[in-house]
């Protein structure tokens, strides 16, 4: 036996160092780029890729989440690549920039959505509308890059150095404006930190913006608008919300009581005291018990003539009768069917005697 384990053991020991050496043999460390999530700057700076590549090129650039109100200041010379949806700049704001271009400043702004009003646009005599377009050029690769947009602007052609269009809309678009420089474009999103690391938009970002870099500074102008609510629970907050919705529908099933058709609803009990009543006066007459429903009544007349009334209290009979009609203006012969009925199984005599004595009972 001790023999036998020696042997067992050497085979293991044996097949392990094979299965190392063949390991060894044919693994390869190989470099593999996982894109992880920015941090830092570049999480609320859509322009920081750019601004990192224009320095190593040699350009002074410099990223701000406003035009005005931060340094270093706007000088002529200089390149604004706005960045900030042109809907909210203010008047104030739009004078500047546009005091800026005439006097030799150099702006690069995308356009807002059609039909919204924008200051910017007005100054520079643009229009925004929806329009499919689509830029295609040679890349270095020697391969057809394309770069599609759906917003696009109308202007005055003349006007233009260079425009993206046949006939317009136009998609891209650059002009003199006083002593300054202006280019127009559908969007910019090709300049922000996830598009830059395609080439198509690497090669589309200098054929438009490097005409206007010169020694003047580049100021990234990036918005500081913060998605909704619910944009970042779906874009960051997935792996919480997606196990808690699938809780919740199992514990939903759990709680549902059957599957099928609705119930019928219940029948609400109700008091129907008048049919009651009614059925109650059917069943008496049918056994021929007026006499039962009369009797009281009557007697709680008399009794009420007797209390109110010390005249009438002491007659009776016919005197009684004539006295209550000259008292309530009423028919002799009604007040005595009334008082002293001489066939209460027919319905209409039993009736109109209730009704009468009902009428004498509430009457002062």
């Amino acid at each position: 036996m001790k023999h036998r384990s020696l042997i067992l053991t050497a085979l293991a020991l044996i097949a392990a160092a094979l299965g190392l050496a063949w390991w060894f043999r044919t693994f390869e460390w190989v470099p593999r780029e996982i894109a992880a999530p920015f941090k830092g700057e570049a999480r609320y700076n859509a322009y920081y890729a750019l601004e990192r590549a224009l320095r190593a090129s040699g350009h002074d650039a410099r990223s701000r989440s406003a035009i005005l109100g931060t340094t270093p200041a706007l000088a002529p010379g200089d390149v604004v690549v706005l960045g900030a949806d042109a809907r909210v700049l203010t008047p104030g704001e739009v004078e500047a920039l546009v005091a800026f271009v005439e006097e030799g400043g150099r702006l690069a702004f995308a356009l807002p959505p059609a039909g919204d009003e924008a200051a910017l646009l007005d100054a520079f005599e643009l229009e925004s509308v929806e329009q499919h377009q689509c830029l295609e050029w040679k890349g270095t690769r020697d391969k057809t890059e394309r770069y599609c947009t759906d917003r696009a602007f109308l202007a005055d052609a003349d006007a233009y150095e260079w425009l993206h269009g046949d006939d317009g809309p136009y998609a891209f678009g650059r002009r003199r404006f006083g002593d300054g420089v202006v280019v127009v474009a559908a969007s910019l999103r090709f300049l922000e930190n996830r598009s830059l690391k395609r080439a198509r938009s690497t090669e589309l970002a200098w054929q438009l913006i490097g005409p206007l870099l010169g020694d003047g500074r580049v100021h990234l102008v990036y918005a500081t608008d913060v998605p909704p609510l619910y944009v970042l629970i779906i874009r960051n907050g997935w792996p919480l919300v997606v196990p808690f919705a699938l809780a919740l529908l199992a514990w939903l099933a759990s709680r549902a009581g059957r599957l099928g058709p609705p119930l019928a609803v219940a029948p609400v009990h109700r008091r129907a005291l008048l049919e009651h009543v009614r059925a109650v006066g059917e069943l008496a007459f049918r056994r021929g018990r007026v006499v039962g429903i009369y009797t009281p009544l009557r007697n709680a007349v008399i009794a009420r003539i007797g209390r109110t009334d010390s005249v009438l209290a002491v007659l009776d009979g016919e005197p009684l009768v004539v006295a209550l009609a000259e008292r309530h203006a009423r028919p002799v012969a009604e007040i005595r069917h009334a008082l002293y009925p001489t066939d209460l199984s027919r319905p209409g005599a039993f009736v109109a005697a209730i009704r009468t004595l009902v009428e004498l009972k509430e009457s002062r």
